[in-house]
């Protein structure tokens, strides 16, 4: 198994392996999620909250075909994991599972900043649709395990998000 398969939690843990920190845009209930470069993810039905709305950024690693999104703000710092080649020819919908398996998977968690040595919030099923583009755009509906094993409902969307080259790990 990859050690990509195990980054989107690690960076969930520190909320900065992508070179960013969470700055003054904070996101939250004042973000705006049509802008480019943004990640937005909520939590639908009973409890329906926003937990994130912040700038994003992704990295694309050629060598594991693996696509990683994340976002960080003052109060969650969210994320999505592809298996994928990139740039896509045309829209596709990934499956969700709680790690990266073979070309097709995703996976996708939150984390509470307040609560950063608790769990995450990691999906387990659900889909992820990434359109045609050579920046990451797309939608995510997941359903997502909370600590006391109970499913959330978590719908978002993310659109341009800056993309680098480079795996984890590796010295340039």
């Amino acid at each position: 198994m990859s050690r990509r398969a195990f980054l989107l939690p690690l960076v969930l843990m520190c909320g900065t392996a992508l070179g960013f920190a969470c700055g003054g845009d904070s996101g939250g209930v004042t973000g705006d999620a049509t802008r480019a470069g943004r990640l937005l993810m909520e939590r639908e039905g009973h409890g329906a909250a926003r937990f994130i709305d912040a700038p994003a950024r992704a990295s694309w690693c050629a060598a594991e075909s693996s696509l990683v999104i994340v976002a960080v703000d003052r109060a969650w710092t969210g994320g999505i994991a592809l298996r994928v080649t990139w740039p896509l020819g045309g829209a596709r919908v990934f499956l969700v599972r709680r790690g990266l398996e073979g070309e097709g998977s995703a996976t996708a968690a939150l984390r509470s900043m307040a609560d950063s040595a608790g769990p995450a919030l990691v999906a387990v099923s659900g889909t992820v649709r990434v359109e045609r583009g050579t920046t990451p755009t797309g939608r995510l509906d997941v359903i997502a395990e909370a600590a006391d094993g109970s499913p959330v409902r978590v719908s978002g969307r993310f659109r341009q998000i800056p993309l680098t080259s480079g795996c984890a790990g590796e010295v340039r």
